[in-house]
């Protein structure tokens, strides 16, 4: 993986991880600890969610941007990371998000002090069996 965020897109990234991460299940890694090791080092936050939303797996990039430790942030779902959450359009989108399994964009997250921040992400639903991986990048601000 490269170490430096400002050469590498966000998605180019989400794309080698998500060979990587295949190409060592397929040699019989678990999906897990594989999704660990090669989040662990990036160069931008990475959140690992499960099919309900919850938050199963983080880097510390994640937790410098959003305030929670990584123990917390597994105690989070998506919409606790959601400003002005609305519970039936985030379940929507969620699901759509899952259909459509590729996201790319600016999205606001509320951080734990709960100020609002802009980051660029990339998103894959279903980059191994059951999880979805964000990874985001905000600008200083």
């Amino acid at each position: 993986m490269p170490s430096n965020a400002s050469e590498v897109s966000v998605t180019t990234l989400l794309n080698r991880l998500a060979a990587d991460a295949a190409e060592d299940v397929s040699r019989g890694g678990a999906p897990l600890e594989v999704l660990s090791w090669l989040i662990e080092e990036l160069p931008v936050a990475a959140l690992v969610a499960d099919d309900d939303g919850r938050y199963v797996l983080t880097n510390p990039l994640a937790s410098t941007l959003t305030g929670y430790s990584a123990d917390e942030l597994r105690r989070l779902s998506v919409w606790d990371l959601t400003p002005s959450r609305n519970d039936h359009e985030a379940e929507t989108l969620w699901r759509a998000f899952r259909q459509q399994r590729a996201q790319s964009g600016d999205y606001q997250l509320l951080t734990k002090a709960g100020r609002v921040v802009t980051a660029t992400y990339a998103a894959r639903a279903h980059v191994l069996r059951g999880l979805h991986i964000s990874l985001l990048r905000s600008e200083p601000s």
